[in-house]
């Protein structure tokens, strides 16, 4: 699991209030949430996806914008009574695709997004990629059915070592028939920084060898255990024949993004179609709490490469960079302290 985002001072709930049409704290599982109240769109009852047994249409380059950006939404477990911090209720699902489905927004797979990031092809204005990560039962018993009434496909984050039995390797491919996309997620979902080159290596190439073996797809993406990754477990990435890779710093993704540093929005307990709303219009006041308080839990655990990315996003985020000229200073500090 990645980090999560807690609320962690009473001022910022009270600035989300005033800017976010109102938020209330929620405590689960010991973790703070943030979770809003009152914003639209918000139905008193959740959209239900619509029905559609059609498979997904292949994508079409004459509608397509070379300034299109993609959102990618993060989803752990899917379930009737939520019981982590990164499990979000079914009705809550069903209302998120729902309001996907009704804003004209389209599900990509990973082979268009290698296209897209090379050049070699476009993407409609408004397109999403839907991944969940781990691999869970609630992926293939609740959140697949919800997204092929809806005509949608997803893109499933895989720990090789959990899908080695005969039902989860005949799911996988039944969601792959549909037009669902397979990336790994490690063996054992370790983090990878600091870890031996030879385990390193097996934790990336051996679980996209096995994959690839009990699939009979090439697994060309990654996804970092707990987003943790460094310099050099990006080049090891690289070495191991992938050709991008998921963090968990909130943001978008354009052509110019790094292709093993890809952006997702990761989405934790209760939050409903309004938050969705936020997420997806990068409201400026969310994402600036988002990365303080990310570079903050970054730069304490010196994983400085993240901390860099995140002043990035600051930077494109706010015209002034006064936040991100903050985090740039502390940063360099704490460099010069550890000598790193």
């Amino acid at each position: 699991m990645p980090f999560t985002f807690p609320l962690f001072c009473v001022r910022l709930a009270r600035c989300l209030q005033r800017s976010l049409c109102g938020f209330r704290v929620v405590v689960a599982a010991g973790v703070c949430c943030l979770v809003p109240i009152g914003c639209s769109p918000r139905p008193s009852e959740p959209a239900a996806a619509p029905q559609t047994t059609e498979q997904p249409a292949p994508l079409s380059v004459s509608e397509s914008s070379d300034a299109v950006t993609l959102p990618v939404l993060c989803y752990h477990v899917i379930e009737d009574e939520p019981k982590s911090v990164w499990s979000l209720s079914t009705e809550h699902f069903k209302a998120h695709i729902g309001y996907l489905a009704e804003n004209g927004y389209r599900t990509v797979s990973l082979e268009d997004v290698t296209l897209w990031l090379d050049g070699d092809g476009r993407l409609p204005q408004k397109s999403v990629l839907i991944t969940f990560d781990d691999w869970d039962k609630s992926h293939y018993e609740i959140a697949f059915p919800i997204l092929k009434r809806a005509g949608f496909t997803g893109t499933f984050n895989i720990i090789s070592s959990r899908a080695a039995d005969a039902r989860s390797i005949a799911r996988l491919k039944e969601m792959i028939d549909h037009g669902c996309s397979i990336a790994s997620h490690s063996i054992s979902h370790k983090s990878l920084i600091g870890m031996k080159p030879s385990l390193l290596q097996n934790e990336l190439q051996q679980s996209k060898a096995d994959l690839e073996s009990r699939l009979a797809v090439e697994i060309s993406y990654f996804c970092y255990p707990y987003g943790f990754y460094d310099k050099a477990v990006i080049g090891a990435i690289e070495d191991a024949g992938y050709r991008g890779a998921f963090i968990t710093v909130p943001g978008v993704n354009s052509r110019n993004t790094e292709h093993c540093e890809l952006r997702r929005l990761l989405i934790q307990k209760d939050w409903d179609v309004g938050y969705l709303d936020h997420l997806l219009a990068r409201d400026p006041v969310l994402f600036r709490a988002f990365y303080n308080h990310q570079a903050q839990q970054f730069l304490n655990s010196r994983m400085y490469h993240i901390v860099e990315v995140i002043i990035g996003e600051l930077e494109a985020l706010e015209p002034d960079a006064a936040a991100a000229s903050k985090w740039r200073d502390r940063l360099d500090k704490a460099r010069n302290k550890s000598g790193g």
